[in-house]
């Protein structure tokens, strides 16, 4: 899908097990792992943003309103960083952040949608598309053929990951039954022309409203697999407790929870600060390590999860049983 990734060892999770998802997927994506410029390039970056910090200090205290344009080298000379800045933390930026090839908006758009963070971004995106199938795949052999595999994604903005892997086991004839929960009706109608234009409109259903409400806007629905990423980054404990439960619930018998998490890193003033990448003050984004996130997770009830990280460490994906 990106032929432009070079290629990387395969991804050892936490517990030192080598994950077989990871090492399947190896051969047909490569992962990114660029370090060597970012490191060099840190004290740009950090420089930068203690600029951006400051003239919004500025603004605030002249009381000028908001900066149109957070810093000429990132969002003024670039549209589509622009945009990601636009759309910070939404499914918006990520997109233009999933889809980006270089060299066809110029070295300093490259230079920015190559920093490790986008990096990671991608490659958890194609980790989640390889977990969903590689489970699918398992239920679907166990199940009658007639019962579909029955796959939830809570916040799934436009879901292109589960969208290709929708397409790749409907190839493999193994049945798939998708709902897609979103608050986001943009999202949702970019997933529906998403899932046209893959070919797999009829295994796709769409649900407009709260992600919290989940349990009663499903139900009756008994999941194989509930998809959930990104949501846990703006979930403080007490509310991460109260959604992973509530999946566990609804879960059938020996279902499985994909999540996963982001981690603190050197980029992450500059994600804050430059980029806007912070959440809502009501829902700012929250960094756990890999331990706080299997915590979170067993408290939601489940087995003691498997942790995959992607190369730069920036995100982990937790796959646990009920």
């Amino acid at each position: 899908m990106y032929p432009f990734f070079p290629k990387v060892r395969p991804v050892i999770s936490r517990t030192g097990e080598r994950s077989n998802t990871t090492e399947a997927s190896a051969s047909e994506y490569v992962l990114e792992n660029r370090v060597l410029p970012y490191l060099l390039a840190l004290p740009i970056m950090w420089a930068l943003t203690a600029w951006v910090v400051a003239k919004k200090w500025i603004y605030r205290r002249m009381k000028w309103g908001e900066l149109k344009t957070n810093s000429l080298w990132f969002d003024g000379l670039s549209p589509r960083c622009r945009r990601i800045k636009e759309g910070a933390a939404s499914w918006r930026a990520l997109e233009e952040i999933y889809n980006y090839r270089p060299g066809n908006e110029g070295p300093l758009t490259d230079f920015w949608l190559g920093m490790p963070n986008a990096q990671a971004v991608r490659n958890r995106f194609h980790l989640l598309e390889r977990e969903i199938i590689a489970l699918a795949k398992k239920y679907g052999e166990s199940a009658p053929s007639t019962e579909p595999v029955i796959i939830l994604s809570l916040a799934s903005g436009s879901a292109e990951a589960i969208i290709h892997a929708v397409k790749d086991l409907v190839a493999q004839s193994i049945p798939v039954s998708v709902s897609l929960l979103d608050w986001d009706e943009g999202a949702l109608e970019r997933a529906r022309f998403l899932s046209h234009q893959q070919g797999v409109a009829k295994n796709i259903h769409l649900v407009l409203g709260d992600v919290l409400k989940f349990s009663s806007l499903m139900q009756g629905i008994r999941p194989h697999i509930v998809e959930m990423a990104g949501l846990l980054d703006y979930l403080p404990d007490r509310k991460a407790r109260h959604v992973l439960k509530g999946i566990h619930e609804i879960l059938a018998d020996n279902g499985t929870l994909v999540t996963c998490h982001i981690h603190k890193n050197p980029e992450r003033h500059f994600l804050k600060h430059v980029i806007g990448w912070v959440g809502t003050e009501r829902a700012p984004m929250l960094y756990r390590t890999g331990e706080e996130l299997l915590k979170v997770v067993s408290l939601g009830g489940f087995k003691p999860a498997r942790l995959i990280s992607e190369p730069h460490g920036i995100h982990t994906i937790a796959v646990a049983k009920k």
